[in-house]
Parts: structure tokens; sequence; C-alpha cells
């Protein structure tokens, strides 16, 4: 009886623990309308900003950076004396910040915090964001949107405007965007879906995924596989390391990969089509009801629709027209076959 007390106060008091740390430690509100802009710094945790509040609230959210230590009020109070907290309106600017007292506090050290913000805001406002060690979200914004973390993901929904966001250790995710900008990150995969504009995001170690987009959208990675589905506009996309498949292009399209195959169907072509792989096959679904200019060079190309067009399928190319010719459609493979339907 006393171990089952024993261990039913042990967990009461994780419970406890756990519930503070998950509490904010600090709740600040502020006039909405008169701000414009939200600069927010942390030296180790989450950003978060949402739009579409008529006020504008900041909870601060203070944790251990251990995470099998939570701490106590107490404990998190005795601790901050070693950060600058700081939580104002300057102007028409909403200013958090949180940082070490001291360059050289080490992230090692047992009293290192992890301090995040989670804002809530007007929905156009401006932002310039910045976290060396957690994931950052917006959501329900319109405006000039800027941010970058070292050590954690990026995720962005319902935002309109411009971005410009940057992440050295994790993945990218958006929804429902229109906004020009650039997203890119240095070690994790990209996923997108239901965005328009000029996008354009960038990966050194995942790989892409694109759903039902439209504008001028270009995808980079240097070591992982693209998908794009359902795009409207100029596709632009390439891989050094992965495979390549697309469904439902209308528009323009232009694919690369060193190291992968090129599979998927185009619905109408606006003015070209370019795909090239250094090894693999190319296949591809292509709208014979419009005037094409083909330019094919491969191993073997195989498809029945070609064959009146070309005599050289065997020979691995096809130079001709169809319907006339118009629309530039240039396939290249070094070490594959084409496959044309």
């Amino acid at each position: 009886m006393k171990i089952l007390n024993l261990l039913m106060a042990l967990l009461f008091t994780c419970s406890a623990a756990i519930a503070q740390n998950n509490e904010p430690y600090l709740v600040k509100n502020f006039d909405g309308e008169s701000i414009t802009r939200v600069e927010a710094s942390t030296s180790g945790g989450t950003i978060k900003v949402t739009g579409g509040a008529s006020r504008a609230t900041v909870k601060v959210f203070v944790r251990s950076n251990s995470l099998n230590n939570k701490l106590t009020q107490s404990e998190i109070k005795e601790r901050l004396e070693n950060y600058i907290l700081e939580i104002k309106v300057s102007g028409s600017t909403l200013i958090c910040l949180a940082k070490a007292k001291k360059e050289n506090f080490s992230w090692n050290n047992s009293n290192r915090l992890s301090i995040g913000f989670e804002i809530t805001v007007p929905e156009r406002v401006d932002t310039d964001l910045a976290t060396a060690g957690g994931s950052i979200n917006l959501a329900k914004l319109t405006g000039n949107l800027i941010f970058r973390t070292s050590g954690g993901s990026i995720g962005l929904e319902n935002i309109t405007g411009t971005v410009k966001g940057a992440t050295s250790g994790g993945s990218i995710k958006v929804k429902y965007m229109d906004a020009n900008g650039t997203l890119s990150t240095s070690g994790g995969s990209i996923t997108a879906e239901n965005a328009t504009g000029d996008l354009k995001f960038v990966t050194s170690g995942g790989s892409i995924t694109f759903n039902d987009m439209e504008g001028d959208i270009r995808g980079t990675t240097s070591g992982g596989s693209i998908k794009a589905n359902n795009i409207k506009g100029n596709l632009y996309i390439s891989t050094s390391g992965g495979s390549i498949k697309f469904t439902n292009i209308e528009g323009n399209i232009s694919g690369s990969t060193s190291g992968g195959g090129i599979e998927g169907n185009i619905l109408s072509i606006d003015k070209t089509v370019n795909l090239s792989t250094s090894a693999g096959s190319i296949k591809v679904d292509l709208p014979f009801n419009e005037g094409m200019d083909l330019d094919l060079k491969g191993n073997r190309i195989y498809s029945d629709k070609l064959a009146k067009v070309s005599s050289t399928l065997k020979e691995g190319k096809v130079n001709g027209k169809v319907n006339g010719g118009g629309k530039s459609v240039k396939m290249r493979t070094s070490a594959g076959s084409i496959y044309v339907d």
C-alpha cells in the first residue's frame, strides 16, 4: 500500500510539472489596431504567429532545454535571471525577444531554457522572425513575411503576400497560400499544396511534393525525389539524386534529374516541354490533340503514336511534327529509353 501511494504521489508530481510547462509562463495583451509588424527572436524555442485577431496577444512558453527535466514556476523564475526577456510594442511593431545575457552561455549548461512565443495579431502584418532551436508556424497572415530557424521545421497555412523563409534542419509544409517568394531547407523535405504565385522551393537533403498549385512553381533538391500533381502554369523542377513524377500538368514544364527516371502526363502545353535524365528512362503521356514539334533522343523510343511521325524510333531519335507542329517538346536520356503515349 505504501508503495502504491508513493507511485501515485510521484505520478501526480510529474503530471503537475508537465502541465505547468505546457501552460504559458507569461501572457501579455496589446491593442491590435496599432500593430503592423511583428519582430520575434529566441535562442531556443518555437515561434507561432496567427492572424485574424482584433487585438494582439503574446504567450510565452518556458521549458527546460532537457526533455526529461520538467521545471516548477520557481525554477523557471530563477533560470530566467540568466536571460533577457522582452515583450513590448514600439511604434507599430510588436517585439518579442528572448536571449541569454551572456553570449558564451553554453547550450550544455544545465540552466539552459527553451523560450517560445505564441503570438496572435491582426491579419495584415509584416514579420521578421528568428529562432536558433525551434520550429516556426505562420497562419492567417497577409504581408511581407520573413522568417528563419536553425533547427526546426517551417509550417505555413492561409498565407497571402510575400515570403522568405529558411531552415537549416527541418521540413517545410505549405497549405493554402497565395504569395511570391522563396522557401529553403538544408535538411528536410518540402510539401506544398493549394498554393499560387511565383514560388521557389529549395532543399539540400529531402524530397519535394507539390499538389494543386498554379503560377510559376520552382522546386530543386540535391538529394530526393520530386512529385508534382495538378499543376497549372510554369513548373521548373530538378533533382540530383532521385526520380521525377508528375500528373495533370497544364502549361510549361522543365524537369531534370541526374539520378532517376521521369514519368508523368501532360494535359496541355502552353509553349514548351523540356525533360532530361542522365540515369533513367522517360515515360510521358503527351496531348496529341495539340500541335507539337518533337525533339527526342534516348537509347530507344517506344510509341505507337509516333510511328507515323518518325521511322527512327529504334535508333532512339525523333524529330518531327504533330498536327502541323507548334509547341516545343524536347526529351533527353543518356542511359535509358523514352516511352511516349
